[in-house]
């Protein structure tokens, strides 16, 4: 059904501007026809109070619609606009009371059953039961059961439709109908009057609004307000249009923002409902909810219909003929009538003046700021100007030009960095603020990953935010860095200067991205330094260029001044200082160290240190040690040269120890290259510098060409070297030969088996064989004429075996022409061809005649040696019974016995006198003497010993002279020892005498050799035997009488001198005298240490016993002593104990050390006699724990010994100040000891 407007708008507006009249007749009617006529004039009165107060429009009819709905007692009322243009009734508000409410839709067909009815009819229209009419309708689905539509005309005309539902039936009776028809006809001029009415007001509020003088956003926030009262809508849009570039900016918008509709952002005006409003210069209502009008011709309008809003109107904005924006209202719930697009478009010409002055100031407020930016941007580039024009060293000029940057491009950092594109790196750094450099930006650094390379690769600025997706990718991994600094934003832009990208800015900031106009600003400032930067750069090649031209002059000068130095002779002197000043030239050096190498072993060689002669380089290069953890490893490892600089992670690591020795000595930087020669590495030039710039790359390519220069000449100067040393060498090898050949005793020969023959022998062949050379170089068979008979055959055999086999290890006698014989040893080895072929032989033979006779006297001290440790042992075993005979007859002779008692003991103590003296004399010659060695004058030491013979010699009748020749007057010996000596032989020279003739003659002279002294004592005796001359040092051999001497005085004196490191021999005919050499070095052996023995006062001659009685005496007599005796024999403590009892000692006794150190745990002692040698724990592990636990009572320990003669023991006793009590003991030798203990325990 199509319908028609019934009544124009001007007729509509002129019918609502005359007041209401209701006819007196038709409110009789109602009243009359209507029981309760008084609720129906309370209702006109209600709507009309409604309609001509205060409320807004729609709010009015909200209120009167329920009003309408407590009268009728309907669930829903509703008021609805025809459209006659889209035939559809609108809905302009409604009343709903239904559970849940339903029924008041924004939008029906005018041609729907019961308001078709009513409007064609142009009468009320009721149904009272919708089911009856069997068909379902939207207003049964939503549980009306009666419904009425009322049609409201004006002036005849059918305008809208009132409508009632109710969820019962039979709802709407012909009187309800009635009087609410009635009703409709006021309620529609009323609601018609109000509408206009509020339009005028708004009209007019509006007007005063956008009059205002100053407009802004409050204005329009105000104008928003107003609107709302005659148009309903959810949102409202101000949005401006640029016709020239068509595009359009939402400037305003009124409620909430929608998501993907910027605001102040420009946008094109194609897909959107402006471009079609512009186009028509009309007002538009748009559907979005056609999808063919959001998808073909709307497709920008997408927020709003995902933000449940698909109804828009938009009205252009005219201005002097000019579209200057649009006013767009969207909602949600309704489509907007033309009623309403007619009321958008009164807004919008309201507006729109309001509008383009609002434009108008905001461009003029916009071109101020651009001013003023421009104005700061030109003052901000002429200080820039004026900057890069000075004289400053462009990095200087930089640091100032940043403060202007600043002022154009608000930054936290800012980096001005050269690049290099054909290596991709960063070359030069040239600005960095605020100091120090970020995380992977620095000179040398890899453009890859950072926001530079993609702004070189672009061509243009390039700006990037944290919060980009694409900020994470791995193009910009340095990037992520900068994050840990707090950064997130980041622009950069390349410098080009003619074509050429020369560098590249980076600013980097926290908080507000980089914008457009950032990015045109850095563009500026790129643009303005890239000049500069350019001629710095261009001038600084230049300037490296000639310092490289330079360089290169120098080191060639330096190359040539080496290369005359390494051509003159190394060796000469003076070449290392020559090397270090001409490297010193071209690389910063305070060492140079070269360095030759051992692959094999790995360790460093001073092979071709020597060439330079530099005893004057710190060695840190050790010949022999290994070169692992030094730079020279480094050098190896990688096969080229190394530098090590004081910062080198390398050295905190700890992997190059030997170049942190180098660096602790003072020494920043340490560089090496290799010495190749012939393609192998023989060695390394090292340099040392104390400079903290450290060595660089250029500095290795330098010293790789001074090490190829130096590497071939010391190859050269090494290859010469091994050939004159080899020449040398062999001369020398020759000279040697011929010399050893010449001066050793022994022969050297060679023969040749095929044909047999002698082809040399040493010239001193004829002094071995007393044969002549040229008789044995024509006949072989002559080397043998002078062999001994005896050995001939056992010789030929085994030269026959070594003619085979080459080797020969023979002894044999020669008898010379003199009737001489003389012990010859030969010794032969092979000489094979290389197929192994015996073809030579060659051998020494040598004299041993004085090696067999050296070795027969070595083998005779050897025997003596032997029989020394059996009487050393035999001596220590007779000891401790002849302590105990000793005691026991003396402890006995002190005794109340009879004379022929006493006569019987003295003949047993002088008897085990006798044994002790024999046991003395046999551990003197067992023991080694323990040298003390001091200088004693040679005359005063010979004469010493003569006066002790003297009285002796006289009453004999025998005479005795002596001559000491010698260039110092001193001699140093051991005056004991020698003292003992030399007495020896003086006994047996007086007896020679005596068996001789009954008197004699005696001389000793003491003269000197290179470095022995050498002393001769000659008699005039019967001489000695040949028989016995050899016997005469062996122990107990002797030609006297029994009882007359024991025969060890010679052995022990034999011994004396083998330890002082002498010799000592005798020569006789047989038959008249004999003479004893004595040999010593004049320096002997140092001393040690002996212990102090207390030798028994009645042993030995008459003096001794005297003097220990005197000093008994001195020492008075003995205060009782607390006494404990530790000693393995219980037979020498039985005796001791009882000897100290007598003299009023309290005695304690022990058998061995653990027994000891239980007494003295339990007592205390005054004085311990301790025997040293004992099973178990001995003495001196005994003595060492008295030390540790009482000190004091340690030096009251006498030491009991008869084994001085072990080395072991003489070192232990000679390292303490106790005394010594050395077996066979005498009651004498402790009386005389405990008294000394006594007198340092009182203090006398």
């Amino acid at each position: 059904m199509q319908f028609e407007p019934m009544i124009s708008r001007m007729t509509f507006v002129n019918l609502l501007k005359t007041p209401i009249e209701i006819p007196v007749s038709t409110e009789m009617k109602i009243m009359t026809s209507t029981q309760s006529g008084s609720q129906e004039l309370n209702t006109i009165v209600q709507i009309t109070e409604i309609l001509t107060g205060r409320l807004p429009f729609l709010e009015k009819c909200g209120s009167v619609l329920a009003v309408l709905a407590d009268f009728t007692g309907s669930e829903l009322v509703t008021l609805r606009e025809l459209d006659a243009e889209n035939a559809t009734l609108e809905l302009i508000a409604s009343h709903n009371h239904l559970e849940p409410p339903a029924g008041a839709r924004a939008s029906i067909p005018a041609h729907a059953y019961l308001s078709a009815e009513a409007i064609e009819n142009r009468t009320a229209f009721a149904i009272n039961d919708y089911s009856a009419l069997g068909t379902v309708t939207p207003g049964y689905l939503d549980g009306i059961k009666s419904a009425l539509s009322i049609p409201i005309q004006i002036d005849g005309e059918v305008v809208g439709t009132l409508g009632f539902g109710s969820t019962s039936t039979g709802h709407y009776t012909k009187d309800i109908v009635r009087v609410v028809g009635a009703i409709a006809v006021v309620v529609g001029m009323m609601v018609a009057k109000a509408e206009l009415q509020e339009g005028f007001e708004v009209e007019a509020s509006l007007g005063r609004i956008v009059s205002a003088p100053l407009v802004g956003p409050d204005v329009f926030d105000r104008f928003a307000k107003e609107a709302a009262r005659i148009v309903d809508f959810d949102r409202l849009t101000l949005n401006s249009v640029d016709m020239a570039e068509n595009t359009f900016v939402t400037e305003f918008i009124i409620g909430n923002q929608i998501l993907g509709f910027p605001i102040g952002v420009p946008r094109d005006i194609g897909g959107t409902v402006i471009e079609s409003v512009i186009r028509s210069r009309a007002g538009r209502r748009v559907r979005l909810d056609r999808l063919e009008d959001l998808e073909s011709r709307y497709p920008q309008a997408m927020p709003f219909l995902n933000d449940g809003q698909p109804y828009l109107a938009s009205v252009p904005l005219i201005v002097s003929d000019q579209i200057i924006g649009t006013l767009g209202f969207v909602r949600g719930l309704r489509p907007f009538s033309q009623k309403e697009l007619a009321k958008t478009e009164l807004l919008g010409n309201l507006i729109a003046g309001a509008f383009a002055d609002f434009k108008a100031q905001e461009f003029r407020t916009k071109a101020e700021e651009e001013l003023e930016k421009s104005r700061t941007i030109l003052e901000a580039e002429a200080a820039m100007g004026r900057i890069l024009s000075s004289s400053l060293p462009i990095n200087d000029a930089f640091k100032g030009f940043s403060v202007e940057i600043m002022k154009l491009v608000s930054c936290d950092r800012l980096a001005i960095m050269g690049v290099d594109l054909e290596k991709n790196l960063f070359a030069e750094e040239f600005l960095y603020l605020p100091g120090g450099q970020a995380n992977g930006l620095r000179s040398g650094q890899s453009l890859d990953g950072t926001l530079i390379a993609a702004a070189l690769a672009s061509g243009g600025c390039v700006a990037i935010s944290a919060d980009d997706l694409e900020f994470k990718a791995p193009r910009f991994r340095i990037l992520l860095q900068l994050l840990d600094d707090g950064q997130t934003e980041f622009m950069a832009v390349p410098l080009v200067s003619q074509n050429q990208t020369v560098g590249a800015m980076g600013f980097t900031r926290a908080g507000d991205k980089f914008t457009q106009e950032d990015q045109d600003r850095a563009v500026r400032i790129g643009n303005l330094i890239s000049g500069p930067l350019a001629s710095h750069i261009l001038e600084r090649a230049r300037t490296e260029a000639e310092t490289k031209i330079a360089k290169n002059g120098a080191v060639l000068e330096a190359e040539a001044a080496i290369g005359r130095i390494l051509s003159s002779p190394l060796e000469g002197g003076g070449a290392y200082e020559k090397l270090s000043a001409e490297i010193a030239n071209i690389i910063p050096l305070d060492r140079v160290v070269v360095a030759g190498i051992d692959l094999e072993t790995q360790t460093f060689s001073n092979e071709l240190a020597r060439f330079l002669n530099d005893s004057g380089t710190p060695n840190f290069s050790h010949n022999g040690l290994s070169y692992a953890g030094s730079i020279t490893s480094e050098v190896l490892k990688h096969g080229v040269g190394q530098f090590v600089n004081i910062d080198d992670p390398r050295l905190l690591a700890g992997s190059l120890p030997r170049v942190n020795a180098v660096f602790a000595l003072g020494f920043k930087a340490i560089m090496a290259v290799p010495l190749v020669f012939d393609e192998k590495i023989i060695g390394t030039m090292i340099l040392l510098s104390k400079d903290e710039r450290g060595y660089t790359a250029e500095d290795i390519a330098t010293g790789d060409r001074i090490g190829r220069i130096l590497a071939g000449a010391l190859a050269r100067f090494t290859l010469t070297a091994e050939r004159d040393r080899f020449q040398i060498a062999l001369s020398e090898s020759e000279a040697r030969f011929r010399e050893i050949a010449n001066s050793i005793r022994g022969v050297f020969w060679l023969m040749e088996l095929t044909p047999l023959r002698m082809v040399y022998a040493s010239p001193n062949f004829e002094d071995l064989w007393d044969i002549p050379i040229d008789q044995v170089y024509e006949d072989m068979e002559q080397w043998h004429a002078t062999i001994h008979p005896e050995d001939l055959a056992k010789h030929k055999r085994l030269r026959e075996q070594a003619f085979v086999s080459g080797e020969l290890d023979v002894e044999y006698r020669v008898i010379k022409r003199d009737g001489t014989v003389r012990w010859i040893r030969c010794l032969a080895f092979p000489i094979k061809d290389e197929e192994g072929k015996l073809v030579r032989i060659s051998g020494i033979s040598e004299d041993i005649t004085e090696k067999k006779q050296e070795l027969d006297r070595f083998t005779e001290a050897g025997r003596l040696l032997s029989i020394g440790e059996l009487a050393s042992g035999v001596a220590h075993e007779i000891n401790n019974p002849l302590a105990s005979i000793k005691l026991y007859s003396e402890a006995l002779m002190g005794q109340d016995l009879p004379d022929s008692a006493v006569s019987d003991l003295r003949i047993i103590s002088e008897q085990g006198n006798r044994a002790a003296a024999i046991v003395r004399n046999l551990l003197q010659f067992a023991r080694k003497s323990y040298q003390e060695i001091s200088a004693v004058s040679a005359t005063h030491f010979v004469e010493r010993c003569i006066d002790l013979k003297r009285h002796d010699f006289r009453i004999n009748n025998i005479s005795i002279t002596s001559d000491v020749v010698l260039q110092s007057p001193d001699i140093t010996v051991d005056e004991h020892l020698m003292t003992q000596v030399l007495l020896n032989i003086l006994n047996n020279a007086e007896q020679a005498c005596m068996d001789g003739r009954g008197s004699g003659s005696i001389s000793v002279g003491v003269g000197e050799t290179k470095n022995l002294i050498k002393i001769s004592v000659t008699d005039d005796g019967p001489g000695i035997s040949a028989e016995n001359l050899p016997k005469i040092f062996d122990p107990f051999f002797t030609t006297k009488e029994v009882g007359s001497g024991t025969g060890l005085g010679l052995s022990v004196s034999h011994g004396i001198i083998a330890q002082l490191g002498g010799n000592l021999w005798a020569e006789s005919d047989g038959e008249t005298g004999a003479t004893f050499h004595i040999e010593i070095p004049k320096a002997p052996a140092g001393k040690a240490p002996a212990p102090h023995v207390e030798e028994p006062a009645a042993v030995g001659p008459p003096e001794a016993a005297s003097a220990g009685e005197d000093q008994a005496e001195k020492v008075g007599t003995t205060a009782p002593l607390r006494v404990l005796i530790v000693d393995d024999e219980p037979a020498i403590r039985e005796i001791m104990s009882r000897v100290l009892g007598r003299r009023g000692h309290q005695v304690d006794q022990a058998s061995d050390g653990e027994e000891a150190w239980l007494r003295l745990q339990e007592n205390r002692f005054d004085c311990i006699l301790l025997d040293v040698r004992m099973a178990g724990t001995g003495g001196q592990e005994l003595f060492e724990r008295i030390n540790a636990l009482d000190p004091s009572l340690a030096r009251s320990v006498i030491f009991l010994t008869g084994d001085l003669a072990r080395v072991h023991t003489h070192s232990f006793l000679g390292s303490l100040d106790n005394l010594v009590i050395e077996k066979p003991i005498t009651i004498e030798s402790i009386d005389l000891a405990l008294a000394k203990v006594s007198s340092g325990l009182t203090g006398i």
